[in-house]
């Protein structure tokens, strides 16, 4: 009882602190397996630091566990703050006076209550790696409490981008016993070895947050972003879908695919988007159109994904992999450029290897007719996906499964330009 009064103000601020702040800040879990093991002891809650919210955030993580944070002496130094980070159980660390250490103890105390210390291991907040970049040297802290208590060091990364329209995202890592991978003995040695070890794990922490947060689930703003561009274009375009197998005629994929479509003009993208407007379909964009920051807002609202076409990029690869695994399709266009000629050039062949990492067949979508406003029909042919063949898979056997799928797209193109001119 005694604990619970002393502990009292700090879970009455995390729970009517709760609504505000899923609001403002909107955070997205994730974990890094699914099946992630619970702590029910003490355990080190270690993450990046870029804004001073990310305090509420870790609270967020551990909604009904009590969490004391290592507090900079700066805060300390204006009495309303002050008064309010002792209420919530703040340990202070003076960062200038090497010799004390009492917030060793009481943080030792605490692991001991089998509470939840937090540690931002950078020591100060760190502006430049908002978004992803790159984070500042760790200090040791963390790591040597984890082997002279033993208890386990849980690394989660931020990406704190609170706003009206933001989202952030948390991907919380496995715990990692320090004491059992480098020893109970705090050497020198031993402490550079688990803060390298520390470091590398945040650095994988992040750059798969990256890919899960780009690609999440589509929210009730791009979904009726999808829903404008569709009605838009259908009135503004007069678009007539035409379908080889009738059972794909609908608002909703029956399974994830890769999309691959002839590209002749810059509204072919957002065409992709709107054919199943019930689906989020992830669309590769070319690394020049996210130079303008507006544009490169609206891609990353939309799911599209980052390509750079001047050279073999893994990190799209990669990004497409996430999104076919967590059952969602991907739009490409295999022919790398845009032709105004109206012609199907050839297919670079990438795509197959896509399909077939991803276990996903490939949708042909073949577009004809002009974009011109009230004046002339668009049309748009969407074809039976097509399984890609995974019993060789050499060079040769994926471009010749490539421009099959190019000679299909051609068959398309003539089949539409043929109903085209007996409808006038």
């Amino acid at each position: 009882m005694k604990r619970f009064f002393r502990h009292f103000f700090v879970y009455f601020v995390k729970i009517t602190g709760y609504l505000p702040m899923w609001l403002f800040l909107k955070p997205h879990i994730y974990y890094e397996h699914a099946h992630s093991p619970k702590i029910k002891g003490g355990e080190i809650a270690v993450a990046n630091h870029t804004k001073m919210l990310d305090y509420a955030l870790m609270l967020f993580v551990y909604k009904m566990r009590m969490v004391r944070v290592l507090m900079a002496e700066v805060l300390f130094r204006k009495p309303l703050l002050a008064w309010f980070l002792r209420r919530m159980q703040g340990i202070r660390v003076d960062r200038d006076n090497h010799t004390t250490v009492d917030y060793m103890d009481i943080a030792w105390q605490t692991l001991r209550d089998q509470d939840v210390v937090g540690v931002f291991p950078e020591g100060r907040l760190n502006k430049e790696g908002r978004h992803y970049g790159s984070m500042l040297p760790f200090q040791k802290g963390a790591v040597r409490l984890s082997m002279v208590t033993g208890a386990p060091i849980r690394p989660m990364y931020f990406h704190n981008n609170g706003g009206v329209f933001k989202s952030s995202a948390i991907l919380v890592g496995d715990p990692i016993d320090m004491q059992a991978l480098f020893g109970e003995d705090p050497t020198p040695e031993a402490l550079e070895k688990a803060n390298r070890y520390l470091v590398r794990k945040m650095e994988a922490l992040r750059d798969d947050l990256k890919l899960r947060d780009q690609h999440k689930e589509h929210s009730l703003q791009s979904r009726f972003i999808r829903w404008s561009m569709r009605w838009c274009m259908k009135l503004g375009f007069g678009v007539q879908y035409h379908y080889t197998d009738e059972s794909m005629q609908g608002r909703k994929l029956h399974q994830n695919v890769i999309i691959v479509s002839n590209h002749r003009y810059f509204l072919d993208p957002p065409m992709i988007c709107t054919l199943f407007p019930k689906e989020k379909i992830h669309i590769l964009a070319g690394e020049v159109l996210y130079e303008n920051k507006w544009l490169a807002r609206l891609l990353n609202r939309l799911g599209c994904i980052k390509v750079d076409r001047t050279r073999l990029d893994m990190d799209s690869f990669r990004a497409i992999s996430d999104v076919l695994k967590k059952k969602r399709s991907v739009g490409i266009f295999p022919e790398g450029a845009l032709f105004r000629d109206g012609e199907i050039h050839p297919f670079k062949s990438s795509f197959v290897l896509a399909a077939i990492n991803g276990d996903v067949p490939v949708l042909p979508v073949c577009m004809a007719g002009e974009y011109r406003l009230f004046r002339k029909k668009l049309h748009v042919w969407i074809d039976t996906p097509m399984q890609m063949k995974t019993d060789s898979l050499t060079v040769e056997s994926i471009e010749k499964q490539a421009l099959q799928v190019e000679k299909r797209m051609k068959y398309l193109k003539a089949q539409m330009e043929g109903e085209m001119k007996r409808h006038g």
